[in-house]
Parts: structure tokens; C-alpha cells; sequence
């Protein structure tokens, strides 16, 4: 949202206004991903596991960081000239 106010001829004052993630989405958008090989499980030709198995923390997310910025309000004033 946007609004300016004209003061003089070429001078005026403008205010804006903004909201970011209007529907505060709190959505995982990282996660751990930590993995090992399946040792016991079936082996390639150079003798590598092809399953793996996953760590504890799979798919959870471990700071603030994994998941959507929560809902913010910016404001901004300024004058052009």
C-alpha cells in the first residue's frame, strides 16, 4: 500500500505500508537430511550400499531458519523532491 501526499510543487511526502506472509504460512521449507548407508543391506559392484537408512532427526526441522519467515508489517516514510 502506497500513498503520497503532495505539499509543494515538486516536493511531497509518501507513506508505505506492507505486510509479508499475509496467512503467517509456517511451513518447513529445510530440513535435516542426514542419512547412512545400509551396510547390511544389498551392495553395488564397487561394493557400496545402495539403501539407506535414515537418522533420527529425518525430515525435521533444526533452527528457525527451515521454516517461513512469520507474518511481518513494514512501514517506510520518505520524501521526494
Amino acid at each position: 500500500m502506497n500513498y503520497a501526499l503532495p505539499i509543494v510543487r515538486d516536493f511531497e511526502v509518501w507513506l508505505k505500508g506492507e505486510v509479508r506472509n499475509v496467512f503467517d504460512d509456517d511451513s518447513l521449507i529445510s530440513h535435516n537430511t542426514t542419512v547412512t548407508g545400509d551396510a547390511a543391506g544389498p551392495l553395488d559392484a564397487v561394493g557400496l550400499p545402495l539403501g539407506f537408512i535414515e537418522g533420527p532427526r529425518f525430515g525435521q526441522g533444526e533452527s528457525e531458519d527451515d521454516f517461513v519467515v512469520p507474518r511481518e508489517y513494514r512501514f517506510s516514510v520518505g520524501f521526494r523532491f
